[in-house]
């Protein structure tokens, strides 16, 4: 696209090939930010391959190269079996973003379909804009679904597609499709 990204940080230390795990590099870059007071950690166009989970404080943006497969594609491993688990993104504040990203679980087959925890899980204002979800079972949890955007959101998720029991003031959801 013509959009222009002013990033904070720039994901350049980690295996874009989906070999190696790129857990550590992404979530020292998110902790960077975060200590800076907030801002935007882009992580460039390939695949990355994350074996933990990763955390966004207040005022931190994960930004990717596009929601699809041919950008930035986050492959996630961590929870598998336990829907109680880590989310495998969780914002721990508010005021967060994702965007142009595309997050798949690769251990994820039709024949055995396996329980993991949220793929996104929110608690306060965010950015959710630009998203591709491959077979999660929980897409977005959304603790809080106060102030947030959530745009062009798509994918397929197996059991819940948002979940955001305690609302109470304004959301946009706009494009945003889940299928099984």
């Amino acid at each position: 696209s013509n959009e222009t990204i002013a990033a904070s940080a720039v994901v350049t230390n980690a295996d874009s090939s989906g070999m190696l795990d790129a857990t550590d590099a992404i979530q020292g870059a998110l902790d960077v930010v975060a200590a800076q007071g907030g801002g935007t950690v882009f992580v460039p166009t390939g695949t990355y391959r994350v074996d933990g989970n990763l955390t966004l404080d207040y005022g931190v943006t994960l930004q990717g190269a596009g929601g699809s497969l041919d950008g930035t594609v986050l492959q996630a491993y961590a929870g598998r079996g336990d829907t109680n688990a880590a989310p495998f993104i969780e914002a721990v504040s508010s005021e967060i973003g994702l965007i142009g990203l595309c997050i798949v679980y690769p251990e994820q087959t039709p024949d055995t379909i396996q329980p993991y925890p949220p793929t996104i899980k929110t608690d306060g204002a965010a950015t959710l804009r630009n998203l591709l979800l491959i077979n999660s079972y929980y897409g977005i949890y959304c603790v809080h679904i106060n102030a947030s955007v959530l745009e062009n959101i798509r994918g397929t998720v197996l059991k819940r597609g948002i979940f955001a029991p305690f609302s109470s003031e304004f959301s946009w959801m706009r494009d945003v499709h889940f299928s099984n």
